[in-house]
């Protein structure tokens, strides 16, 4: 595979793997806590927890914009109007406009000129 959905999933593995893992523990602590409704609770959230990192993020999401390509990436005309366009780089300076010619400035400035202000 080639493209964004193997880039995805190699940069966030080392990461993205910890924090599952230790919400699935916390909440099996639930489990262990010997009162059935808090124990439900926990058995819920922490097979939600694995439904959302294991299946999901690494198997449907990744499977689902291989398939998708480059409309992932798509955004309607007038949502994009509607947004702000942000930038971290600053924004790209226009090239100040040319000085007036020194004919022209003498003209307009009577001390360049040798002429005497009125």
């Amino acid at each position: 595979m080639t493209g964004t959905a193997p880039k995805g999933l190699r940069s966030p593995r080392r990461t993205g793997r910890h924090p599952p893992g230790t919400h699935r523990t916390a909440d099996s602590a639930f489990i262990l806590s010997g009162q059935q409704i808090t124990g439900e609770f926990g058995l819920g959230l922490a097979g939600a927890v694995l439904l959302d990192a294991f299946i999901l993020r690494t198997i449907l999401v990744p499977a689902l914009m291989h398939l998708a390509g480059r409309a992932n990436w798509w955004l309607p005309g007038w949502l994009d109007r509607l947004l702000p366009h942000l930038s971290i780089e600053p924004a790209t300076q226009q090239p100040a406009p040319p000085s007036p010619a020194p004919a022209m400035a003498a003209a307009s400035n009577p001390a360049l000129s040798g002429r005497k202000p009125d």
